[in-house]
């Protein structure tokens, strides 16, 4: 496993990591919230850029991401400006997308970077990513349905094939069997690749993929410390016990 290592924090080996993101609308929401996070378990922060109303001037973006960083100097960021396609609130067309993360990666202010799959200029987002040693997760999510297995591997082997750091996929379960579709596609999958991997059911069906990861082969689950990005995020406290109990 190519483990990442970001900060004090290694993904891909020992206990799985909990990333608890950060939802607020503005800097003084934020950054209590970051404050908050600081101390609870969580092993990395997820900053949600769409959520926060000034993500369309990428300028402001930066500022705030460089307050967040001196916020904290120990904890992870990982910079996320989910599309509205991909059930997040960033709304602009998909170069005002690839625009923002460029702009992000260029000012070396972000540890890690969720780029999605679908974006056109995925590749070239990476490709930047790298050389300014911005660590990587590509991402895929559906908040309609659990793609069949097949399809899941196949999305997570072309995830793969774009050398990001992490490669992760989340979806909607309508029953018990979607959520072991997904199950079985991370375990098979875990089995091939020497990267991390983050797959994730949601709602109520799929706490087992944030609960049972290691088992699974998951190396990042997400938690809340407050509002939920996601349905079915567990408080981080009670994931952190659970995640300790079934490690040991």
């Amino acid at each position: 496993m190519l483990a990442v290592t970001v900060k004090n924090i290694c993904i891909g080996t020992g206990m799985p990591k909990i990333c608890v993101p950060v939802t607020g609308t503005d800097e003084q929401q934020i950054l209590a919230q970051l404050d908050a996070l600081q101390k609870t378990p969580a092993d990395l922060a997820e900053w949600r850029a769409d959520y926060c109303r000034d993500i369309h001037d990428p300028e402001k973006t930066v500022r705030l991401l460089r307050q967040i960083q001196e916020r904290t100097p120990d904890l992870p960021v990982l910079f996320t400006a989910r599309t509205e396609a991909e059930g997040g609130l960033f709304r602009l067309p998909p170069e005002r997308y690839a625009q923002n993360l460029e702009q992000v990666i260029c000012s070396s202010a972000a540890d890690m970077i969720d780029i999605e799959l679908s974006s056109p200029a995925s590749a070239h987002l990476l490709s930047l990513a790298q050389a300014h040693h911005v660590k990587t997760v590509i991402s895929f999510h559906d908040f309609r349905k659990t793609p069949a297995e097949d399809r899941l591997l196949e999305l997570f082997s072309q995830m793969e094939q774009t050398g990001a750091d992490i490669l992760k996929i989340a979806v909607m379960p309508h029953n018990e069997s979607d959520a072991e579709t997904m199950i079985r596609a991370v375990q098979k999958m875990h089995g091939k690749t020497d990267r991390p991997l983050i797959g994730i059911s949601m709602g109520e069906y799929g706490i087992r993929t944030r609960t049972e990861c290691e088992r699974i082969g998951s190396a990042i689950t997400f938690a809340s410390a407050g509002q939920a990005s996601a349905p079915g995020q567990m408080d981080v406290f009670r994931l952190h016990e659970i995640l300790r109990e079934l490690h040991q």
